[in-house]
């Protein structure tokens, strides 16, 4: 072979190679360049049960990316599997910073007695008219997001409503207090989208257990969250237990018609007949 030849093919292997690697980068640019790149190495390092690694890689990809709804979707998965590492991303907010939103001018102050859980609806309309402008927008977000899982529980699309459910786990207010409020109910939503997914399946209640206590850790005057674990009780025909929660439910708010009617409900079941007609005779006088 003369090195005309020589030089010919070699012109037209590095053509070769060039036209595979404008496509690589084309894909990368296509597919979301170093976002996808990064969100891809979480990915594996979840798999692998590296999850405070995966985590980290994860909130600094959302602070740049925050609409990256993979990665939203992987941390509230993460967050949810593995809840003590939600203090990994507490860090971030020590720099003003938002893990999956945009960085607040300014916020309500917490100070060393600001309380950790809220108790009613009143207080948490309070502190949201407290906050600035950016963080009452984002409430009303996270109001829209909670009434559409609700939807899609109610439709029976269980996996759809925790993704969603994710995004509000991905959110944290300067206003601890707000924060928690927020994660309580997204749990506590989880856990029902567990709960009638399982159908009274053993393991799957089991799910449903674990988002309750996740919900009650975040607040446990989530009066919402004892009557979704009164249902589970209920499922699992441990009516006394359930009897148990759905008073607990009560006195937190005695305005839920659900509760009272879900309490009736239970007492019939174990033949306390009086006490039942008290519950549903309450249930009714609330939604007629």
């Amino acid at each position: 072979m003369n090195n005309r030849n020589l030089i010919i093919i070699l012109a037209i292997v590095l053509g070769v190679m060039l036209v595979a690697l404008s496509i690589g980068i084309g894909m990368i640019i296509g597919n979301g360049g170093l976002g996808d790149a990064r969100y891809e190495l979480a990915l594996r390092l979840y798999e692998d049960g590296e999850y405070a690694r995966a985590l980290e890689l994860l909130d600094e990809l959302l602070l740049e990316k925050p609409r990256h709804r993979r990665a939203r979707s992987l941390r509230g998965k993460i967050v949810e599997e593995n809840p003590e590492l939600e203090s990994i991303a507490d860090g971030l907010l020590d720099d003003g910073q938002e893990t999956a939103l945009p960085p607040p001018s300014e916020g309500v102050d917490q100070g060393p007695t600001a309380p950790t859980n809220l108790s009613n609806a009143a207080e948490v309309e309070e502190r949201i008219s407290q906050a600035n402008r950016q963080e009452r927008e984002i409430a009303q977000q996270l109001e829209e997001i909670l009434k559409q899982s609700s939807r899609l529980i109610d439709r029976g699309d269980y996996q759809e409503a925790r993704d969603l459910l994710s995004q509000v786990l991905n959110t944290r207010f300067k206003d601890r207090a707000l924060t928690n409020k927020y994660h309580s109910i997204a749990h506590t939503r989880q856990a029902e989208s567990h709960r009638r997914e399982a159908n009274g399946n053993t393991s799957g209640l089991q799910l449903a257990d674990e988002a309750i206590a996740r919900a009650l850790q975040s607040d446990d005057s989530n009066w919402e969250a004892y009557y979704v674990q009164g249902l589970i009780e209920h499922d699992r025909k441990a009516y006394q237990r359930a009897i148990e929660q759905f008073n607990r439910a009560i006195a937190l708010n005695n305005q839920s018609a659900a509760a009272w009617f879900a309490l009736g409900n239970t007492q019939y079941r174990i033949q306390e007949y009086l006490e039942a007609s008290e519950s549903y005779r309450m249930a009714v006088s609330i939604d007629p």
